[in-house]
Protein backbone atom coordinates (compact mmCIF):
# COMPACT_ATOMS: atom_id res chain seq x y z
CA UNK A 1 0.00 0.00 0.00
CA UNK A 2 1.33 3.40 -0.98
CA UNK A 3 -0.59 6.49 0.03
CA UNK A 4 0.16 10.16 0.48
CA UNK A 5 -1.65 12.40 2.95
CA UNK A 6 -3.62 15.50 2.05
CA UNK A 7 -2.78 18.76 3.83
CA UNK A 8 -5.09 21.57 4.90
CA UNK A 9 -4.19 23.32 1.63
CA UNK A 10 -5.38 20.54 -0.70
CA UNK A 11 -8.08 21.26 -3.27
CA UNK A 12 -10.49 19.32 -1.04
CA UNK A 13 -10.05 21.81 1.80
CA UNK A 14 -8.98 21.60 5.43
CA UNK A 15 -11.63 19.01 6.36
CA UNK A 16 -9.62 16.46 4.36
CA UNK A 17 -6.31 17.13 6.13
CA UNK A 18 -4.88 13.75 7.06
CA UNK A 19 -6.85 11.75 4.49
CA UNK A 20 -4.72 9.28 2.56
CA UNK A 21 -4.93 9.04 -1.23
CA UNK A 22 -3.65 5.94 -3.00
CA UNK A 23 -0.84 6.33 -5.50
CA UNK A 24 -2.51 3.56 -7.52
CA UNK A 25 -4.78 6.23 -9.02
CA UNK A 26 -1.80 7.61 -10.95
CA UNK A 27 -0.59 10.53 -8.84
CA UNK A 28 2.11 10.43 -6.20
CA UNK A 29 1.78 13.82 -4.54
CA UNK A 30 -0.78 16.36 -3.42
CA UNK A 31 0.08 18.83 -6.22
CA UNK A 32 -0.54 16.10 -8.83
CA UNK A 33 -3.79 15.13 -7.11
CA UNK A 34 -4.94 18.78 -6.92
CA UNK A 35 -4.25 19.31 -10.63
CA UNK A 36 -6.09 16.11 -11.58
CA UNK A 37 -9.16 16.86 -9.45
CA UNK A 38 -9.29 20.49 -10.65
CA UNK A 39 -9.18 19.29 -14.26
CA UNK A 40 -11.74 16.54 -13.61
CA UNK A 41 -14.13 19.15 -12.22
CA UNK A 42 -13.56 21.67 -15.03
CA UNK A 43 -16.26 22.38 -17.60
CA UNK A 44 -13.91 21.98 -20.61
CA UNK A 45 -12.65 18.58 -19.41
CA UNK A 46 -16.17 17.34 -18.70
CA UNK A 47 -17.45 18.61 -22.05
CA UNK A 48 -14.57 16.99 -23.92
CA UNK A 49 -14.77 13.63 -22.14
CA UNK A 50 -18.53 13.32 -22.60
CA UNK A 51 -18.57 14.70 -26.18
CA UNK A 52 -20.88 17.56 -25.28
CA UNK A 53 -21.99 20.04 -27.93
CA UNK A 54 -21.06 23.68 -27.34
CA UNK A 55 -24.51 24.40 -25.90
CA UNK A 56 -24.06 21.56 -23.39
CA UNK A 57 -20.83 23.13 -22.15
CA UNK A 58 -22.74 26.19 -20.91
CA UNK A 59 -25.04 23.94 -18.87
CA UNK A 60 -22.07 22.60 -16.95
CA UNK A 61 -21.94 25.81 -14.93
CA UNK A 62 -24.99 24.45 -13.10
CA UNK A 63 -23.37 21.17 -12.04
CA UNK A 64 -23.28 21.11 -8.26
CA UNK A 65 -20.69 19.60 -5.93
CA UNK A 66 -18.54 18.16 -8.73
CA UNK A 67 -15.34 19.05 -6.89
CA UNK A 68 -16.73 17.65 -3.63
CA UNK A 69 -17.88 14.34 -5.07
CA UNK A 70 -14.51 13.91 -6.81
CA UNK A 71 -12.66 14.44 -3.51
CA UNK A 72 -15.02 12.18 -1.56
CA UNK A 73 -14.83 9.42 -4.16
CA UNK A 74 -11.01 9.51 -4.28
CA UNK A 75 -10.80 9.36 -0.48
CA UNK A 76 -13.45 6.66 -0.12
CA UNK A 77 -11.92 4.42 -2.79
CA UNK A 78 -8.40 4.97 -1.40
CA UNK A 79 -9.60 3.84 2.04
CA UNK A 80 -11.81 0.94 0.98
CA UNK A 81 -9.67 -0.51 -1.82
CA UNK A 82 -6.16 0.32 -0.64
CA UNK A 83 -6.36 0.87 3.13
CA UNK A 84 -5.33 4.53 3.15
CA UNK A 85 -6.27 6.75 6.13
CA UNK A 86 -9.94 7.61 5.83
CA UNK A 87 -10.96 10.03 8.58
CA UNK A 88 -10.72 13.66 7.49
CA UNK A 89 -9.02 15.69 10.19
CA UNK A 90 -9.25 12.67 12.47
CA UNK A 91 -13.03 12.90 12.79
CA UNK A 92 -16.06 12.23 10.68
CA UNK A 93 -16.40 10.34 7.47
CA UNK A 94 -15.06 10.74 3.93
CA UNK A 95 -18.64 10.41 2.71
CA UNK A 96 -20.31 13.43 1.15
CA UNK A 97 -23.58 14.29 2.94
CA UNK A 98 -26.70 12.96 1.25
CA UNK A 99 -28.11 16.32 0.14
CA UNK A 100 -24.86 17.42 -1.51
CA UNK A 101 -24.31 13.99 -3.03
CA UNK A 102 -27.81 13.87 -4.49
CA UNK A 103 -27.40 17.42 -5.86
CA UNK A 104 -24.12 16.37 -7.49
CA UNK A 105 -25.70 13.37 -9.21
CA UNK A 106 -28.92 15.08 -10.27
CA UNK A 107 -27.31 18.27 -11.59
CA UNK A 108 -24.60 16.26 -13.37
CA UNK A 109 -27.25 14.15 -15.11
CA UNK A 110 -29.34 17.20 -16.07
CA UNK A 111 -26.37 19.19 -17.38
CA UNK A 112 -25.08 16.31 -19.48
CA UNK A 113 -28.44 15.26 -20.88
CA UNK A 114 -27.47 16.32 -24.41
CA UNK A 115 -24.07 14.65 -24.39
CA UNK A 116 -22.95 11.18 -25.48
CA UNK A 117 -25.31 8.74 -23.75
CA UNK A 118 -23.35 5.66 -22.65
CA UNK A 119 -20.53 7.52 -20.90
CA UNK A 120 -23.00 9.83 -19.16
CA UNK A 121 -25.11 6.91 -17.94
CA UNK A 122 -22.02 5.13 -16.60
CA UNK A 123 -20.77 8.25 -14.80
CA UNK A 124 -24.19 8.94 -13.26
CA UNK A 125 -24.40 5.32 -12.11
CA UNK A 126 -20.92 5.52 -10.53
CA UNK A 127 -21.76 8.76 -8.72
CA UNK A 128 -25.07 7.29 -7.50
CA UNK A 129 -23.22 4.19 -6.28
CA UNK A 130 -20.72 6.37 -4.40
CA UNK A 131 -23.59 8.28 -2.77
CA UNK A 132 -25.24 5.06 -1.57
CA UNK A 133 -21.90 3.83 -0.22
CA UNK A 134 -21.31 7.14 1.58
CA UNK A 135 -24.74 6.85 3.22
CA UNK A 136 -23.79 3.44 4.61
CA UNK A 137 -20.66 4.71 6.36
CA UNK A 138 -22.46 6.16 9.36
CA UNK A 139 -20.94 8.85 11.53
CA UNK A 140 -20.53 12.44 10.50
CA UNK A 141 -20.78 13.21 6.81
CA UNK A 142 -18.79 15.84 4.92
CA UNK A 143 -20.61 18.91 3.55
CA UNK A 144 -18.19 19.44 0.66
CA UNK A 145 -15.25 21.58 -0.29
CA UNK A 146 -15.23 25.17 1.00
CA UNK A 147 -15.58 26.42 -2.60
CA UNK A 148 -18.66 24.28 -3.23
CA UNK A 149 -20.34 24.98 0.12
CA UNK A 150 -19.88 28.75 -0.18
CA UNK A 151 -21.53 28.82 -3.61
CA UNK A 152 -24.46 26.41 -3.32
CA UNK A 153 -22.28 23.72 -4.78
CA UNK A 154 -21.66 25.48 -8.06
CA UNK A 155 -18.05 26.55 -7.64
CA UNK A 156 -16.76 23.00 -8.19
CA UNK A 157 -17.03 23.29 -11.96
CA UNK A 158 -14.19 25.64 -12.70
Amino acid sequence: MSCFTLSTDSICGPAFAGVGISTRFGFTSEPQFNAFIANEASAPAIASYFSCPAAGTALLAGVQYQLSISCASAAYNSAMQYGCASAPGGSGSVGLCAGACEAAVQSFQEALGGCAGAKVSQAVALFAKDCSQFAGLGGTCWNGTPQDVANCGKCGVL
